[in-house]
């Protein structure tokens, strides 16, 4: 293997220095990796472990060298290098080329798959040195100037070194699909490449001195690389997504075969080579929709057909007709296609052969687009005498169709019939599906008898027209659901019993089972069959008022068929008859559905929808009970619903208050009550980005109102808290068009009241809800609440007390922190909260805890004291009050002096008058103790 020389410092050029320096380090690597790998393959044995490329190492002096040849291609006009210089950097690059490509012909001679990354690694390394090759052609100013002999030479060498990493690339595109992508790039850009330099030749000058064999060796490799880079930019065009921005164009794509068209003249075997890729080409973009793509290509493709110059010896071979016919239709079928009629006309006339049925029939489609319905008629008879039994067939239809299957166009049928007498069956099939779709069937028992002919006619053919068969009997289906949308009631239950002839018939049953093979495949088709016409039986019956026969008919279809949509129906049917009988049915099939497994949350809502339509109070009060748990069970992921769940709870509780006039009000106040609950609950399942599937703000609106009405009445605690839940829930589902923004305090505050007037007979749970509320509502955000609001938070501090001393907290040290914390500023909500829990002491219940809490008052006394004598004039008669309260609560007679001598120096010091009862009370209380 040769070695690279230390020659660095030989180079004039700073750049060429340092591409060369780059080339040669990545160099050493492979050059180390293929003597491990050919020395392992000497000395090992058959199943030692394979050497690995050093991955980072190669890809990192891989990127640093491209990165070098980039930057240097983008300031190449201003550089001029030394030849010597660049011949030294084209002898790095051809050793690079050549160890990258020996390392990989190693791996394959050792018959072991190299590596996918390994090879891509390679194969990239290949590509960088031909990348460093092809610029120091560049470098070369003299000689490319003058194009010498040499330098002709040493391009179509790089040529063709970037054109065999091309080829390679390619295969691998198809070989390894890991790297699929990253091979179709590394393919583009090499051909690319190859492309540039030999545009930079030219074919011309190339014949001037390249001669015989030569020559045809260069134009071959010239051939097979520009082919492979028309095939690498189909790919690249039929695989990505219009919405991605390709590097490339259709000018890439038209100047590949431009210079295949230039290679035509001097081998002519190429021509027939150059039709059929651009066939394929154009076939591909068909395929992948790429119209703007196709429509290009098309065009230019056309051009090069005309211009490419075809021996005399074929000058009368019609496959240069045939394929411009070929290019001319496809362009005329594009140009339709995006509805450009005038151009799609005019290529028309241009074709080759205009009478061809593939083109007659797309002159049709254009004919009927602009309503051009005579010239159509002409076209279609055109078609019709091609002897093309199938594009005739087409286009009658197609007419018909457009012509809405008017009795003219039908009569298109009689001329079909006349031409393909052998077809008759076809044509008589096809009469008959479109005479079902037209606006006005011939009289109705003639055509029903000519249905069940062609049916017979059908099923004693000796082919197979089991196709045929199926599409009948749908036609039949599709023209009774027809009549029953127009409520032609009588005409719909005829039809619907012609299909009920038709499925019934045991030689349809033996053409299921010849074409299944088996007769518990073919069953279920057939039993489908009648499931479908008992269900529109039932569906007519029932819009005429035979209530009685639409139940009948919606039993036989549950019968052969348990669907939901049969058991939907059986219980639409059965909530309009007002039997007992038809009562227990819908509740039966009502549990059948609920007992399903495929019924979700918008299928109850249907249920719903039709038990309100029909005013079942009870079936809307149980389905919205299963709605809310089929919520509350989903999570909070929740899609799209086909009614709002809220307006649909919404209109049952309207119909539960319409009945309390009738019923018993306190059933149906509970039933409102739980109503209320589960619509709380539900809404909880959404946020403000899916609320329109709940409902409308209006919607909580209307249920505030209902609950606080309710509420009002009952003095309910509970209907308060549920109100105020309504509220919070609209604000936060529509924060910006809510009306009921902080109304939750309201009904909170009037809970609260509620509980407070009966304190004393609230059990210990009620208590505790209680507390919890008042605790919510003391720790609310005063932000949040409206300003036309206010909170007593001095009541609710004395209710938050009482209630904890109901509860016997006996935490006393945390009660008189709430004390301070809730009454700290004040004398009176101090004396006030003292005075309560020495009445609470005197309960039964706290006898346990009676002097904690008595020791609290004095506490809170002290407290108050201390407030109060703070104050710039302190009052007289609170000073007496509480003075008294210390002293009663002192629990020694030292205490007792201690606080007396206490009061008489306060009452000394500071200007103050006190109430002369409470003087007389603490004089009395001073000459007991003395004489004591």
């Amino acid at each position: 293997m040769v070695e690279i020389e230390e020659v660095g410092n030989a180079f004039e050029s700073e750049e060429l220095a340092q591409l060369n320096c780059t080339t040669r380090r990545l160099y050493t690597i492979l050059h180390k990796s293929l003597h491990d790998l050919q020395t392992t393959s000497i000395t090992a044995d058959n199943k030692s472990v394979e050497p690995r490329l050093q991955h980072d190492k190669v890809r990192r002096e891989t990127d640093s060298l491209l990165d070098v040849v980039s930057k240097n291609e983008k300031c190449q006009q201003r550089i001029e290098h030394r030849r010597e210089d660049a011949n030294m950097l084209m002898e790095s690059g051809i050793l690079l080329y050549n160890v990258s490509r020996s390392l990989l012909k190693s791996y394959e001679s050792m018959e072991k798959d190299a590596n996918s990354e390994d090879k891509y690694l390679l194969i990239m390394t290949r590509f960088t040195a031909t990348k460093v090759m092809a610029f120091s052609l560049l470098a070369e100013s003299d000689r490319k100037e003058n194009l010498s002999i040499s330098y002709i030479d040493d391009c179509i060498d790089v040529l063709r070194s970037l054109g065999r990493v091309g080829l390679l690339s390619l295969q691998n595109i198809y070989t390894d699909a890991s790297k699929s992508s990253e091979y179709l790039l590394l393919a583009c850009d090499t051909l690319a490449h190859s492309s540039n330099i030999w545009s930079k030749i030219g074919l011309s000058y190339l014949t001037k001195v390249k001669h015989n064999t030569e020559l045809e060796e260069i134009l071959e490799d010239l051939w097979d690389f520009s082919r492979s880079h028309m095939e690498v930019l189909t790919i690249m065009i039929s695989t990505t997504d219009d919405n991605v921005k390709l590097s490339i164009n259709i000018n890439s794509l038209t100047n590949v075969l431009h210079e295949l068209q230039e290679l035509c003249p001097y081998v002519p075997a190429y021509t027939a080579d150059l039709l059929k890729a651009i066939k394929t080409t154009v076939i591909e973009f068909e395929k992948a929709g790429k119209l703007k793509y196709c429509i290009s290509l098309i065009e230019e493709s056309i051009r090069i057909s005309d211009s490419i110059e075809v021996g005399h010896e074929n000058a009368t071979d019609p496959s240069a007709d045939e394929f411009k016919q070929f290019l001319m239709l496809r362009l005329f079928e594009e140009l339709f296609e995006q509805k450009d009629y005038q151009r799609a006309e005019t290529c028309y006339s241009f074709l080759p052969n205009r009478k061809d049925p593939s083109a007659l029939l797309v002159m049709l489609k254009l004919c009927l687009s602009q309503k051009q319905y005579q010239r159509a008629k002409n076209i279609t008879g055109a078609i019709i005498e091609q002897n093309n039994f199938e594009k005739a067939l087409l286009a009658t239809k197609t007419i018909v169709q457009a012509e809405e299957y008017s009795a003219d166009s039908l009569m298109m049928y009689d001329t079909l019939r006349r031409q393909y007498g052998g077809n008759c069956l076809d044509v008589d099939f096809e009469e008959m599906c479109d005479l079902m779709k037209a606006n006005q069937i011939p009289d109705s028992a003639a055509f029903q008898k000519r249905v069940l002919g062609l049916n017979k006619r059908l099923q004693d053919s000796e082919s197979d027209t089991s196709a045929h068969l199926n599409r009948l009997h749908r036609c039949v289906f599709e023209l009774t659901h027809d009549e029953l949308k127009r409520n032609s009631l009588e005409i719909c239950r005829t039809w619907a019993e012609v299909g009920l002839n038709l499925a019934f018939n045991q030689d349809e049953a033996a053409c299921y089972m010849r074409q299944f093979e088996d007769y518990e495949l073919s069953l279920p088709r057939l039993m489908c069959k009648l499931a479908v016409l008992s269900r529109i039986l039932s569906q007519s019956f029932s819009k005429g008022g035979s209530t009685k026969e639409g139940v009948y008919w919606a039993k036989e279809a549950s019968k052969t068929d348990h669907s939901k949509k049969s058991l939907f129906l059986l219980f639409g049917t059965s909530l309009v008859g007002d039997s007992c009988d038809s009562q227990n049915l819908s509740a039966e099939s009502l549990q059948d559905i609920l007992k399903r497994d495929d019924v979700d949350v918008n299928d109850m809502i249907a249920l719903c929808k039709l038990a309100y339509d029909s005013k079942s109070v009870d079936t809307c009060y149980k389905l919205s009970g299963c709605i809310c748990e089929k919520l509350s069970s989903e999570g909070t992921n929740i899609g799209p619903m086909v009614l709002p769940v809220g307006a649909l709870l919404q209109s049952v509780a309207q119909m539960l208050v319409q009945r309390s006039m009738d019923a018993n009000r306190t059933i149906i106040e509970d039933q409102s009550l739980h109503l209320m609950e589960q619509f709380v609950n539900c809404s909880r399942k959404f946020t403000s980005e899916n609320a329109a599937s709940f409902g409308s703000s209006e919607v909580f609106e209307w249920f505030y109102a209902l609950s606080f009405r309710l509420a009002k009445k009952t003095n309910s605690f509970d209907c308060y808290l549920i109100a105020a839940t309504i509220a919070e829930r609209c604000s936060e589902l529509y924060p910006t068009t809510s009306k009921l923004q902080s109304r939750s305090i309201c009904c909170k505050m009037a809970a609260i009241c509620i509980y407070v007037q009966k304190l004393e007979s609230l059990d210990r749970p009620s208590l505790q809800k209680l507390s919890d509320l008042i605790e919510l509502l003391l720790e609310a955000n005063a932000v949040s609440v409206d300003t036309s609001l206010s909170i007593d938070r001095a009541y609710l501090g004395k209710c938050a007390l009482a209630v904890k001393l109901r509860l016997g907290e006996e935490d006393t040290s945390q009660l008189l922190q709430m004390c301070k914390a809730k009454f700290g500023g004040s004398t009176l909500e101090l004396t006030e909260a003292a005075e309560l829990v020495l009445y609470t002491s005197s309960f039964a219940e706290v006898s346990e805890i009676r002097d904690k809490y008595l020791a609290l008052a004095r506490d809170i006394y002290k407290h108050a004291l201390q407030i109060l004598l703070q104050q710039e004039k302190a009052d007289g008669r609170k000073l007496g009050i509480i003075f008294r309260r210390i002293v009663q609560l002192a629990e020694t007679r030292q205490i007792v002096f201690e606080w007396l001598e206490q009061f008489l120096q306060v009452s000394q010091s500071i200007d103050v008058e006190v109430e002369d009862i409470d003087a007389e009370w603490l004089l009395a209380k001073s000459w007991n103790l003395v004489r004591i």
